[in-house]
């Protein structure tokens, strides 16, 4: 995900990607996300999930739980835009 956002040919690439693969029917996740350009970029282009640093640093189980419970209220509040601002 390093060229979105910076490089035409980087999303190009992802777009047809992006594009075959609802062609195909398939949920399409982008990882590795770690700008608002390339979250903003990577929605536009029709990814149904992102995942990445922009969100959260990998976590153990534990904290990974605690996170999805402060995402979940962070949703249904509509305040947030990431759910580690709720700490």
């Amino acid at each position: 995900m390093s060229g979105i956002g910076e490089s035409q040919s980087d999303e190009a690439l992802t777009s047809a990607i992006a594009a075959l693969a609802k062609r195909l029917e398939q949920h399409v996740v982008a990882e590795g996300v770690e700008t608002e350009t390339q979250c903003r970029v990577l929605t536009e282009l029709g990814c149904d999930e992102l995942q990445g640093y922009l969100f959260s640093k990998p976590l153990p189980a534990e904290e990974f739980a605690r996170y999805l419970r402060r995402a979940e209220k962070a949703t249904e509040s509509g305040d947030l835009a990431r759910p580690e601002d709720a700490r």
